[in-house]
């Protein structure tokens, strides 16, 4: 119809179309390579970033993992100082502690009520409600002075072991605490070594 109102009659002979071909031919050619060379560099891109996201990662836990372990580092020695302790025997306490099944919480909850049983003691030397660590308060070392104490407390019959008990820790023992402060400490300590 646009031919028959302009009166134009297309007109190509067949060298025309083949070389008007041939160009199309060359240019998809070159868009087509450029985007197999952008799909190509893309992909490796990707390939690369995956590699190094692979390669970070690893590091990224390893630097969660010390960062971990130097918070706990940090509480073990603030809590070390606390209990009046070196953070070696703190954490040799702590160690035999989980050999037996006791929390690290549990423990300083023992802990801090052996320690203010000392220092109950230490107060008033002829207060008979704490008469039991009269023997261990002079130690300085509130670790050594507890692992002497328990162990000394295995020594008790039962009886003497359930009212000590009461006098330093309030109650009388049960589960895991109870298990702790039955366990061989010296035969644990020498699995230590």
């Amino acid at each position: 119809m646009f031919t028959d109102i302009l009166k134009i009659k297309p007109q190509l002979d067949n060298r025309d179309l083949n070389e008007m071909d041939k160009k199309l031919s060359q240019r998809f050619g070159k868009i087509a390579k450029g985007f197999g060379k952008g799909l190509k560099s893309a992909g490796l891109l990707a390939l690369g970033g995956a590699v190094l996201e692979r390669m970070l990662n690893p590091l990224q836990e390893v630097k969660a993992a010390i960062d971990r372990t130097l918070g706990k580092a940090d509480d073990t020695v603030t809590n070390a100082k606390q209990f009046g302790t070196s953070t070696k025997n703190f954490v040799k306490l702590r160690a035999l502690g989980e050999m037996n099944g006791l929390a690290p919480e549990q423990l300083d909850t023992l802990l801090t009520k052996f320690q203010g049983a000392v220092a109950q003691y230490r107060a008033n030397p002829k207060d008979e409600s704490v008469s039991s660590v009269a023997n261990f308060a002079s130690e300085k070392d509130t670790a050594v002075a507890f692992f002497n104490f328990i162990t000394s407390l295995q020594k008790a019959n039962a009886d003497q072991k359930v009212l000590i008990q009461q006098q330093i820790f309030g109650e009388k023992q049960v589960l895991k605490m109870a298990e702790f402060l039955q366990a061989n400490f010296q035969e644990s300590a020498d699995a230590m070594k």
